[in-house]
């Protein structure tokens, strides 16, 4: 089956179809400088074998599902330059080995412990408590 969604740079609107995230092959996705909106699905937890998403440069908004902690085989996760909110979960340290980039967000502290000052960036905290 597909294991490599490449589809960056493509003018796509509206939000990540769920049913992305049932496709159990699926190793790479690539959906960076889009204008995707809406929020992340909760059931990207269930693609166990990804290691890469490119998700950046988007107007993603919402907050990062806790069900990413389930994707151990990770090794890049970009949420950079987009709108996301809330706190970041502390599952997000279960992918331990990957590259993680959410600079450039609303993401609200205190920030997971595991995260670097580099992977954490630089923040709006104007709408948080």
């Amino acid at each position: 089956g597909l294991n490599t969604l490449g589809l960056s740079l493509n003018d796509l609107t509206g939000e990540i179809p769920t049913q992305l995230f049932t496709m159990s092959g699926l190793h790479s996705i690539y959906l960076s400088n889009n204008n995707l909106s809406g929020e992340i699905p909760t059931n990207i937890g269930d693609l166990e074998v990804l290691a890469i998403i490119y998700l950046n440069n988007n107007n993603l908004s919402g907050t990062i599902p806790s069900s990413i902690g389930n994707l151990t085989n990770l090794n890049i996760l970009n949420l950079k330059n987009n709108q996301l909110s809330g706190v970041v979960p502390g599952e997000i340290c279960n992918v331990d080995n990957a590259t993680i980039s959410l600079d450039n967000n609303k993401l609200c502290p205190s920030y997971p412990s595991c995260l670097t000052e580099d992977e954490i960036g630089t923040q709006d905290t104007s709408g948080c408590n």
